[in-house]
């Protein structure tokens, strides 16, 4: 009607008026009618978008209403749940903690997919705000007018807003990450990789002890140390599976008592049929492989999914929460049994402590009531331990050891373990880095050396504190401020170590008295501390152990009662403890495992082992650079010797040892065969002039002769004079020249260094003329003995003696020592001609030396008297030498004097005697000669008192008298 109105009047007003103007208004119908369907359109699409923007709105606000619903549906599963994440760290006062009821345990294992129970009301045309209604009105009129694209494109988004409706009801009904949860009565097996299976079987085990009270759940089996450590752990009496871990509440009287079940395996075939469900665990993720509620109704969501992500927990987390669980049973006086155990476990033990700072509490036993803490610096501050053979003494104080380096680091805490039964007990935790040294029986040298060392050590800490203005180590609030760790000194045996060195009585009795200040404590284990430990140390341990004790003294004397003799022999580890004179308590000693000193060095595997409170041995060899470097950082005084490294444990150094002549005089090196006497002997000769005396006859009474003789001259010289083997040498010297030897050595010995000498000698046995000649000798080199008697005569001490010494190892002065390790020594020339006649010039002749041999031949130029044990071979001799000169064998057929020039006048000493006018006149015309004779035949038949050289060596020696009387040598021709 709108539109054929304005034609219909615009035809009346063109009849009335005849203008054709008024046919004008007839188009205004259609141009109305037009405008109208326009608009139409245009309105209609404004709705469409303004209503489509609105469930969009709606949608997306639904959409973060259900994020937020989720999000608060799953902080209340995850604080219902209580799961291992949620429980480390714990505290040890948890209100929550133990409220398991009697029915099903739920337990998390991780988090996926589950049921949120929200549902989004009406149907899907309603279901966001009514959007629907309004969508399908407009949707319906529109496609009645507009053409099939815009009915398409209108269906397509009522489509799209119906897939976005049901995409809101499923995500509103799956809840994403949330705590996926069993129950733990259906019995949990899991299997998969051995590290993932037991990481998720940790997260279990720590809701089922946080959820079942110790005081009626015990705890039987497990696969990992920390399950001790769990209150609920009870050892069992018989073996039990490794694979598995059962949480069975206490019941009287009923067989079937109420058991919650972990097991672990390899697959699901190895579960066992109490286990309903079965979980695999691979890369972080559980897949379900049976569970009874696994499948769900049609279109239903499963409340336990097939595959969701796993909650694991680390060994050191389960650890840590155990202690807490632990802390929290003792504090509420809960746990599995209140008897004293037969066998308890290190490992469940050593991390209990009392939180204490500055001492050295640690558990390492246990009674009824759970572990036992003893503080050494605050019980003590010295420990006695007794105990009979094979009543655990080794075994507690491993574990106590164990107990100390697992708490505390090594800057902390030092340990000296000391081994007098064998040298086996500590073999375990020598490795420790607070382990500064393991001392045993088996090595005198290193025990000695470390036992002294304590003296040194003791002095050490006295300078430590008082360089830092502290009276005593606990003035400090650390160790690092005091600069010092505690040292704690273990010994085993405490009886056979001060037997075999008593003086470590004075020792320990002044360590006892001032260690507490010096933060040095002791633990003496002994079977008879009655016996072994003096009151002077008694008095100051006031911690006292006794284990089992064969008699009643013995134990009155550790803990005051005759208790630790009546202690049964089994179980091994029932100790008696007193504190203070306190009344002695029951314990069990804590036994260690194979591994534990393994975990406590991967525990400190960072940190630098301790300082050693003593410095090494002294090495096997000793370099000349290496001496020489020493020499020159400490200085050596001019006219002194550096040869070889003392070694002074008392005072922790290791300086050179010197030969100073002026301070030590004349030394004597004494040792047995291939100990090294003749290197030390060229240590001590230096670089300086040296002049050997060797075991030559001749070379020795010659030096010897030119020595002396300098010496009456009042010749001075710094030369030095090596003797060696001068037991040896009077040994070899024939009878009527060795009392001139010693006679020589000892004006040598006497006279020579006040006139500049520096003598050094070296026999091997020490003879009465030996000794006689060492009395002379101010200071003794002592180096390994083939006995200790010998080494008792030799001038040393019997507790120095040791048959392994190396080679160059010996004593010098009271004092340990290592001769530098020399190479050859100098030419053994006796005395050079310059020096065998002191002051003599270079000019002088070669023949005069004492150790010279004069030539046959230029002696017969005038021709020679010959005295000789073998005329014949000498005359046969002689003439085939000498063709042209006359041989005269028979004295009665002499020709007159005149006429013997060069000739040979040979007979035996016999003849001679008888003919003694004879030779008389002829020793006024040529020199005579002793062929094979003796010293007396020399003295009858020359009528010269003098002893004429010792001949030895070489072949082929005799005597030459010459008109001065002085017999010399000369060397008989070839053949002779």
């Amino acid at each position: 009607m709108a539109t054929l109105a304005p034609v219909a009047a615009s035809v009346a007003m063109w009849a009335i008026t005849s203008s054709p103007f008024a046919l004008m208004f007839a188009f205004l119908g259609p141009l109305i009618a037009i405008g109208s369907l326009v608009d139409s359109r245009l309105q209609a699409g404004r709705r469409e978008r303004k209503e489509h923007a609105r469930f969009a709105a709606e949608a997306e606000a639904a959409r973060r209403a259900i994020s937020h619903e989720h999000d608060r549906i799953r902080q209340r599963m995850l604080a219902a749940s209580r799961s291992a994440a949620t429980l480390i760290p714990a505290s040890v006062h948890d209100a929550e903690r133990w409220r398991h009821s009697p029915g099903a345990l739920p337990l998390v294992l991780g988090t996926g997919p589950a049921p949120s129970g929200i549902e989004l009301a009406g149907d899907d045309d309603h279901a966001v705000g009514g959007a629907g209604e309004q969508s399908v009105s407009d949707a319906g009129e529109a496609p009645a007018r507009g053409k099939g694209r815009s009915r398409r494109r209108r269906a397509d988004r009522e489509r799209a807003r119906a897939q976005l409706i049901g995409g809101l009801r499923q995500d509103a009904a799956l809840l994403t990450r949330a705590p996926i949860t069993v129950d733990a009565t259906l019995g949990i097996g899991i299997c998969g990789p051995s590290v993932l299976a037991k990481s998720l079987a940790r997260a279990v085990t720590i809701q089922l002890a946080d959820r079942l009270s110790p005081a009626d759940f015990d705890l039987v089996g497990g696969w990992e140390r920390w399950h001790t450590k769990l209150p609920h752990f009870r050892a069992p009496r018989d073996p039990v599976a490794t694979n598995r871990l059962d949480f069975v509440r206490r019941s009287a009287g009923r067989s079937h008592a109420e058991r919650f079940v972990v097991v672990l395996a390899q697959t699901e075939d190895q579960l066992p049929r109490e286990c309903r469900v079965g979980l695999e665990v691979s890369g972080g993720e559980v897949r379900v492989l049976r569970h009874p509620h696994l499948t769900a109704a049609h279109g239903a969501i499963s409340s336990v999914p097939e595959l969701f992500r796993a909650e694991l927990i680390s060994r050191e987390e389960a650890e840590l929460y155990a202690i807490v669980l632990q802390r929290a049973a003792e504090s509420e006086g809960l746990g599995p049994s209140r008897e004293l155990p037969a066998l308890c476990d290190l490992g469940s033990v050593w991390d209990v402590s009392d939180d204490s700072q500055r001492g050295l509490s640690v558990a390492f036993a246990v009674d009824e009531g759970g572990a036992v803490i003893l503080d050494i610096v605050r019980d003590g501050p010295h420990a006695v331990i007794g105990g009979t053979t094979g009543s655990g003494k080794s075994e507690l104080l491993i574990s106590w050891v164990l107990a100390l380096a697992r708490r505390y680091p090594p800057d902390v805490v030092n340990l000296l373990l000391v081994d007098f039964k064998g040298g086996a007990s500590f073999a375990d935790v020598e490795q420790l880095q607070h382990c500064v040294g393991v001392v045993t029986d088996l090595d005198r040298d290193g025990a000695e050396r470390a036992l002294a060392s304590l003296r040194a050590e003791v002095m050490h800490r006295e300078r430590a504190l008082a360089e830092r203005g502290l009276r005593s180590i606990d003035d400090a609030v650390s160790a690092a401020e005091a600069g010092l760790p505690r040292l704690v000194v273990v010994v085993d045996e405490f009886a056979a170590m001060v037997s075999d060195f008593p003086e470590l009585h004075s020792l320990f009795s002044d360590l006892a008295a001032r260690g507490r200040s010096l933060g040095i404590h002791l633990i003496l284990c002994t079977q008879s501390p009655a016996r072994a430990v003096r009151d002077s140390v008694m008095a100051n341990c006031t911690l006292r152990l006794s284990l089992r004790v064969n008699n009643a003294h013995d134990s009155s004397a550790v803990i005051g009662t005759t208790s630790a003799a009546e202690l049964p022999q089994h179980p091994v580890g029932r100790c008696l403890v007193s504190v203070a004179g306190a009344p002695p308590r029951l314990v069990q000693v804590a036994q260690a495992a194979q591994g534990d000193a393994l975990d406590v060095v991967r525990r400190w595997g960072g940190v630098l082992p301790a300082r050693r409170p003593w410095l090494p041995s002294l090495p096997a060899v000793v370099s000349g650079e290496t001496l020489q470097r020493a020499a020159e950082l400490e200085g050596v005084a001019v006219g002194s010797t550096a040869f070889g490294i003392l070694d002074r444990p008392q005072s922790q150094s290791q300086p050179v040892a010197v030969w100073n002549p002026r301070e030590h005089g004349t030394v004597l090196v004494v040792g047995g065969h291939g100990v090294g006497k003749t290197s030390a002997l060229a240590a001590l000769a230096g670089e300086g002039p040296a002049t050997w005396l060797t075991g030559d006859i001749e070379e020795l009474w010659d030096g010897l002769v030119a020595l002396t003789g300098a010496l009456l001259g009042a010749e001075r010289s710094q030369t030095t004079v090596i003797v060696d083997d001068l037991d040896a040498i009077l040994a070899r010297c024939p009878d009527p020249w060795a009392p001139a030897l010693a006679d020589m050595l000892t004006t040598l010995l006497r006279d020579g260094p006040p006139s500049g000498l520096r003598i050094a000698l070296s026999a091997q046995r020490l003879t009465p003329v030996v000794q006689s000649l060492a009395s002379l000798c101010d200071t003794r080199l002592i180096l390994r003995m083939p006995s200790r008697q010998d080494h008792l005569l030799a001038g040393g001490q019997g507790a120095e003696y040791d048959a392994s010494a190396v080679r160059g190892r010996g004593w010098w002065r009271g004092e340990r020592v290592q001769v530098v390790a020399a190479g050859a020594p100098a030419p053994r020339q006796p005395l050079a001609p310059a020096t065998a006649r002191m002051g003599a010039s270079e000019g002088d002749d070669d023949r005069s030396a004492p150790s010279a041999r004069l030539d046959f031949a230029t002696c017969a130029e005038r021709g020679l008297v010959v005295v000789t044990n073998r005329p014949v071979a000498v005359t046969s001799v002689l003439c085939r030498l000498y063709p042209g000169a006359p041989v005269i064998s028979r004295l009665d057929t002499l020709p007159r004097l005149e006429e013997l020039a060069g000739a040979f006048v040979v007979a035996d000493p016999s003849t001679w005697q008888g003919a003694w006018l004879a030779l008389s006149e002829l020793r006024s015309r040529m020199p005579v000669v002793f062929d094979r004779c003796s010293a007396s035949e020399f003295r009858l038949v020359s009528g010269n008192a003098l002893l004429p050289p010792p001949l030895a060596g070489r072949g082929g020696g005799a005597w030459l008298l010459t008109g001065e009387g002085e017999p010399r040598r000369v060397q008989m021709p070839e053949g002779l």
